[in-house]
């Protein structure tokens, strides 16, 4: 039976059939049976158990464990370094050729008489009991016992290290009790039999065996090349020195190793491994493990069942490292470190790579869950429906056919997707935003991958895009067929494909309709519809309703093309004479034009819409002002705009003033009235002139009449009859005009002679003077009067008076007035006497 794998979990392998088997994947572990088995291994960190029978093992990896079993082997290991080989039972041959370095050959009592070839100062002889060494020509003989290994031109070497050699062994046996030792010879054999034993060794070359029981057992720092072997139990171990190798034996283990150069085998039982040295070998064994490395140049193993393998995390790194979970439904961790090989063996398992550059995550058997966030990763699910996450660039993953149906999140530009050798085929399609890749039976889906501009797949596509010789088609199909036209485009660049419908994206789009073949339909992604706005604008002074189409396209509702509307517009209404259109808006037909725009212009709109506005209308005002002495009556008209009945039009009334009344010859408007056709002229308007109104209208007024008296006034000893006129208007009959009279006085009559006027009065003509205003002289009256009096008339008498001796007979007047005749005057007669 032949194995020849680049992807072959060996932990299968092993009938007892003789089988030929190459591997190429580090960290395989290759297990055969008992025939004559060939074994060729190229890779790094392999651990290789030919079993029994005449075996043929070719090795050119480094970090490499070789166990010939039983039976006379031949192994060949070359081109190589940290390799150790374990001949095993019966004669051996051993080739080290090539640039073979720093190897080491085991050897114990009773595995016969092996030849090594190539042996140089660099690799180590390991001998794990007594011996003694003889020269034998160029060669030299390492006796053990009643075997022997030889050496092939050793004798011209400067040095030859069996410095690993157990040389005078002491051999210390424990009892079956609970033991507590502690050891410091080098050399020593420690057999702890039953018990749960404490052993504490700081000494080297000792081999330790814990037996029966819970053990703990701890090798120091300076215990170098030492074996520790658990044996049966829950045992505990924990190491510090170099270049150990540890067996946990059965039951549940746990073991904690510090140093480089270490071989760990946990044994069965659910164990739980600890390591942050380098250059170490750990295997699980049966039982769900615990393995934690924190290390570089390490091989893990879990071995069957449920395992937890955890390699680095933190700050720590831990590079060159291969993580084997084997069988079982595993759960690995890899964790800041570089160049790590994962497998996840058979089963559901979990892998997680946090900040691992440059790892290879393969799931192997099973549907498997696989995390990963770092750059620079190859990640493979292997067969089963496996779930893969990642947010790493630069990520590579790998699908072979028969792989199952694998979903992967995160899949970006600078992922690839390989097909098999990368030359595998398969046809893709995008749904809802997936990229869907089948590869015959077998589909990937990449998540949101249909949302990239490009999807990088290494395989041959069954059926691909290309455009048309002309340029303005995409074709789908192959060289022999075409399955699909989308005509229209120009480019291939997104277009995608499933179950008849066919994707178009906006970006090949040409500024044309699309169509597509029959039987398929169409949908886009990324497109902007054609929209329409309507929208007003200022042109002069015209106000235009504008609708505007910016280029868009529309899929058919039976989704069999795509139209493309060109950008366009068009002139829906115009409104004339404005000067903005901000604020201008239309209801139905009816457009409304604001206060704000409206231009002191008639405005017009289209044929088929009316007009509103808020705009103020003209309005008209009377009111009297005064201009000089002059008031006038003025109908002021403010500017304004007035709506057409009809709404066609609104009409502009500029400002406008116009005299309807003048009323000359006043002082102040104030007061002034119209009622009617009549004007009232208040007297406080009034300004001692005459006051006329304008044709057509009449005056009416309140002010003072002018008004007459007359009276006797004395002025020395003349009594005048005075005519007094006090100022006044006077309305003239016909209204058209007020008149005015000033103030003035008239003498009518005067009396002459007179000391008073009191009681002087007028009877028509005839001036009645009082006896009290008679002066005692001649009165007189203006011509055309006459006076009458009630003075009392002079009397005269005679009478006979002595005077001495004298008898005189004299007459005697006494004073008083005589009205004459013609009543003109009144004469004055003195008192007077005479002497007759």
């Amino acid at each position: 039976m032949s194995y020849i794998n680049n992807n072959f979990n060996m932990d299968t392998a092993g009938d007892d059939s003789s089988e030929f088997i190459e591997n190429t994947v580090s960290g395989e572990t290759i297990q055969t049976g008992s025939n004559d088995d060939t074994i060729k291994n190229t890779a790094n960190n392999v651990s290789i158990n030919s079993g029994a029978g005449k075996d043929s093992i070719s090795n050119s990896g480094s970090h490499v464990t070789i166990n010939g079993g039983s039976g006379n082997n031949i192994i060949l290991s070359y081109d190589d370094e940290d390799v150790v080989i374990i001949g095993g039972a019966d004669n051996d041959v051993i080739s080290l050729n090539g640039g073979a370095k720093n190897n080491s050959v085991y050897y114990s009592a009773g595995d016969g008489n092996d030849t090594v070839y190539g042996f140089d100062t660099n690799d180590d002889l390991v001998i794990d009991s007594s011996y003694s060494t003889q020269v034998s020509g160029s060669d030299l003989l390492v006796n053990v016992g009643t075997g022997s290994i030889k050496l092939v031109g050793a004798t011209s070497l400067s040095t030859v290290k069996i410095n690993k050699t157990l040389v005078n062994p002491v051999f210390i046996t424990l009892t079956e009790a609970a033991d507590t030792y502690v050891n410091e010879l080098n050399n020593a054999t420690i057999e702890a039999l039953g018990g749960s034993d404490n052993i504490d060794n700081s000494g080297s070359y000792v081999l330790i065996n814990g037996g029966a029981g819970h053990d703990y057992i701890k090798n120091t720092e300076e215990a170098t090349w030492a074996t520790l072997n658990g044996g049966a139990g829950n045992d505990y171990i924990d190491n510090y020195g170099s270049n150990v190798i540890i067996d946990g034996g059965s039951d549940n283990d746990s073991i904690y190793t510090y140093a480089a150069n270490v071989t760990v085998d946990a044994g069965s039982g659910n164990d739980y491994v600890y390591n942050t040295g380098s250059k170490v070998s750990i295997t699980g064994g049966e039982g769900k493990d615990t393995l934690k490395s924190y290390g570089a140049n390490v091989f893990i193993s879990g071995g069957a069942g449920d395992d937890s393998i955890s390699n680095g995390g933190g700050t720590t790194e831990s590079s060159n490292v291969t993580l084997d979970a084997g069988a079982g439904n595993d759960t690995i961790y890899n964790g800041w470190n570089t160049d790590v090989s994962v497998n996840g063996g058979a089963g559901n398992d979990s892998i997680s790579n946090v900040n691992g550059k440059y790892a290879t995550l393969s799931g192997g058997a099973g549907s498997d869950t696989i995390v990963n966030n770092s750059a620079d990763v190859t990640i493979e699910g292997g067969t089963g429906d496996d779930s893969i996450s990642s947010t790493g660039n630069n990520v590579v993953f790998v699908y072979s056919q028969g792989d199952g149906s694998d979903t992967i999140e995160g899949f970006n530009s600078y992922s690839t997707l390989q097909i098999g050798d990368g030359m595998g085929i398969y046809s893709k399609e995008i749904v809802n935003n997936d990229v869907i890749v089948t590869v015959e039976n077998g589909t990937i889906t990449l998540k949101n991958a249909g949302k990239l501009s490009k999807v990088n797949i290494a395989g041959t596509e069954k059926y691909n895009w290309s455009m048309n010789s002309a340029g303005t088609a995409a074709v789908y199909g192959n060289a022999q067929e075409t399955l699909i036209t989308v005509s229209g485009v120009k480019s291939i660049s997104g277009i995608s494909i499933r179950d008849k419908i066919v994707t178009v994206p906006a970006s090949v789009l040409n500024a044309k309709n699309v169509t597509v073949s029959d039987g398929y339909t169409l949908t886009t992604s990324g497109i902007s519809a054609p929209s329409t706005t309507n929208a007003w604008s200022l042109s002069g002074t015209n106000a235009n309703y504008v609708q505007t189409t910016t280029a868009g396209y529309t899929l058919s509702s039976d989704g069999k093309s795509i139209s493309y509307t060109p950008n366009s517009s068009k002139t829906l209404i115009t409104v004339a004479g404005v000067k903005s259109a901000n604020g201008i808006s239309l209801n139905g037909k009816i457009v409304n034009v604001p206060a704000a725009v409206l231009n002191g212009t008639n405005v017009t709109v289209s044929d088929g819409y009316t007009l509103s506005t808020d705009g103020a209308k003209p309005s008209t005002t009377k009111a009297w002002s005064l201009n000089g002495t002059n008031a006038n009556y003025v109908q002021t008209t403010s500017a304004g705009y007035t709506l057409a009945s009809d709404g066609k039009s609104i009409s502009y009334t500029p400002n406008s003033s116009k005299t309807l009344i003048t009323v000359a010859g006043v002082k102040s408007a104030n007061g002034i009235s119209l009622n009617g056709k009549i004007v009232n002229v208040p007297a406080a308007a009034l300004n001692g002139t005459k006051v006329t109104v304008s044709d057509g209208y009449t005056l009416s007024t309140d002010g003072a009449k002018p008004s007459t008296t007359n009276a006797w006034s004395l002025s020395g000893t003349n009594a005048n009859y005075v005519q007094t006129t006090t100022a006044g208007y006077t309305l003239a009959s016909d209204g058209k005009s007020i008149s005015y009279t000033p103030n003035s006085s008239k003498t009518l009559v005067t009396v002459a002679g007179v000391k008073s006027v009191s009681g002087i009065s007028l009877s028509g003509k005839v001036v009645n003077i009082p006896a009290s205003v008679l002066n005692g002289t001649k009165v007189t009256v203006s011509d055309g009067y006459t006076l009458s009096t009630s003075g009392t008339a002079p009397s005269t008498k005679n009478a006979w008076s002595l005077s001495g001796t004298n008898a005189n007979y004299v007459q005697t007047t006494t004073a008083g007035y005589t009205l004459s005749s013609d009543g003109k005057s009144i004469s004055y007669t003195p008192n007077s006497s005479k002497t007759l």
